[in-house]
């Protein structure tokens, strides 16, 4: 009896193990798959009007690859998460060396970033403060076969 006591404990022990931080990683990487366009912004406190962004704002991510494009612009880089933090953490190194570390949260369709360069602190909260440049970005996925 003992035996199959311990036989059940390991495979048990077996199940937990194999659901580990790696596979947190991983599925918050294939949710952030895609394009996403900015429809919403905060900053320094204030919610900014769309009217007055001036062009379209979008990011894509493939992996641990992303893409930041306003306009024609478009800048790439490399993220890495720890979604077993709360709120989740994000880091994003672009090819120009600026480095960010911020937060993110993912509803459905609907992506939440704080970010700010790195040697600060990382946001706690997405909540930006009066008088500062910080800046909340609320993304929607773009639907495949939609215009980005």
């Amino acid at each position: 009896m003992s035996i199959l006591v311990l036989m059940f404990v390991l495979g048990v022990v077996g199940v937990t193990a194999a659901v580990g931080p790696d596979d947190d990683v991983k599925a918050d990487l294939k949710k952030l798959e895609g394009a996403w366009r900015l429809v919403g912004l905060e900053v320094g406190g204030k919610a900014v009007n769309p009217d007055t962004w001036g062009r379209p704002v979008r990011r894509e991510f493939s992996g641990t690859k992303s893409s930041f494009a306003s306009g024609e612009r478009v800048v790439d880089g490399q993220i890495t998460i720890n979604p077993s933090k709360t709120p989740k953490w994000i880091d994003e190194t672009l090819v120009t060396d600026k480095r960010f570390q911020g937060i993110y949260e993912l509803k459905g369709d609907t992506l939440r970033l704080f970010m700010e360069r790195q040697g600060g602190q990382r946001p706690t909260e997405f909540k930006t403060k009066e008088g500062t440049q910080q800046a909340v970005e609320t993304y929607e996925r773009v639907k495949a076969g939609a215009q980005k």
